[in-house]
């Protein structure tokens, strides 16, 4: 309600209905005070000649009016009997006479004005009425302006609302759009760094590959190396062992000499050539080994090409004792 009364156009609507209940209010005390009583009316008898003095029975008096309460709207009084008309008077004896013309007129009593406690209390009715009446119609008023007030509040809620739910979208919108040009200039910021990085990670690779396959390639260049030295090695061995069988050491051999010679060997097997390289000392010795060799044809030689060329020029030690 206090809401209610800040606002100009119910105050003004309120005092209107206030001034206009308050006129009604005055006219109706008003009304009740100014009320003037009829004056009551007179019953004249009129006589044409003075009665003789007798003893008149006096007419019984009217009744008293009953008494009526005042109710909220006091009905239309009712007329008043007219009172009994008066017995005529015995004329005396010796004196005949008309007896006189009575002139009554018999009209209706008045209403009784009300009592000032009855117009109070009328008042006092009728104020308290009106004022129920502007309680009630206050409180409605105020119901009505409550209910729009609480309309109005939830419209502006759910505007308010509404208004934030779309401003959040718009600035969510916003930040993403920020977020995607942001993310868009670090992209183009680093991707010459990220190049860079991948060209060089790419060749720290190629490198690390590099020396992985030179390593594996060493590794398999010493493997083979070791291998056809072994196989070199035992290709040699059978040769000399293939000659060796055929030596015939001369009569009358003593120690342990050595001769060296050289030998190149066809794909066949077969010697192309001998030359002795250091003699023995003992030229019979150095003969029968050179006879020996040349008896051993073909010598065992590999079907592999490379390790055939390894094994073309040979250089065979031989000592007797060996």
């Amino acid at each position: 309600m206090a809401l209610a009364l800040r606002r100009p156009e119910v105050a003004v609507a309120g005092l209107l209905a206030l001034l206009v209940h308050g006129a009604m209010f005055g006219v109706l005390v008003v009304g009740f005070t100014l009320k003037k009583q009829p004056p009551p009316k007179v019953v004249v008898e009129l006589w044409r000649e003075m009665p003789p003095v007798n003893p008149v029975r006096k007419a019984e008096a009217p009744p008293p009016p009953p008494v009526v309460s005042i109710p909220s709207r006091p009905p239309a009084p009712e007329p008043a009997a007219a009172p009994p008309a008066p017995k005529p008077v015995p004329e005396p004896a010796g004196k005949p006479s008309k007896p006189p013309e009575i002139l009554t007129k018999a009209e209706d009593k008045p209403p009784e004005a009300p009592s000032p406690e009855a117009a109070k209390a009328e008042a006092k009715l009728l104020e308290k009425r009106e004022e129920e009446k502007k309680l009630r119609e206050q409180k409605a008023l105020e119901d009505r302006q409550r209910k729009e007030e609480r309309k109005r509040l939830e419209q502006s809620l759910r505007e308010d609302e509404q208004k934030r739910l779309a401003e959040q979208r718009r600035l969510d919108a916003e930040r993403q759009k920020e977020e995607e040009a942001r993310r868009k200039q670090e992209e183009e910021e680093l991707r010459p760094l990220q190049e860079a990085l991948q060209k060089q990670k790419k060749l720290a690779e190629d490198e690390k590959a590099l020396r992985e396959k030179n390593e594996v390639e060493r590794k398999a260049a010493v493997l083979a190396a070791a291998k056809a030295q072994k196989a070199i090695e035992d290709y040699t061995q059978s040769i000399r062992l293939a000659i060796r069988e055929k030596i015939a050491l001369p009569p009358g051999m003593s120690g342990n000499p050595q001769a060296v010679f050289e030998v190149k060997l066809l794909k066949s097997g077969m010697v192309a050539s001998i030359e002795l390289i250091k003699s023995s000392g003992m030229p019979a010795y150095d003969r029968a080994v050179e006879r020996a060799i040349d008896a051993a044809q073909p010598l065992p030689v590999p079907d592999d090409v490379e390790l055939f060329q390894q094994l073309r020029d040979l250089t065979l030690v031989f000592r007797p004792n060996d």
